[in-house]
């Protein structure tokens, strides 16, 4: 496997077990969009050339406002639209 490739797993793994450590049983809300936020800078600093297609940046766009969305409504629907996005 290419250094590359293990870096970013490193980087998503780590992530993931620093948002668990931290935000152990509380609820969705600020912890949420700050998770989205460090999902999306890990893709932008690994995966720059892509940032160039529309569609990649109308995903980020989504992704961040339905982040909000949860901390703002809490509501079933919001937090479905985020985790599939």
């Amino acid at each position: 496997m290419e250094p590359r490739n293990i870096a970013k797993i490193t980087l998503l793994l780590g992530g993931g077990f620093i948002y668990n450590f931290l935000f152990n049983q509380e609820n969705l809300g600020m912890n949420l969009i700050i998770f989205s936020f460090f999902l999306v800078l890990i893709g932008l600093f690994t995966c720059k050339e892509t940032l160039n297609s529309k569609g990649v940046q109308i995903t980020l766009v989504g992704v961040i406002l339905s982040g909000i969305m949860v901390a703002l409504h809490h509501s079933l629907v919001a937090r479905f639209v985020h985790f599939t996005s």
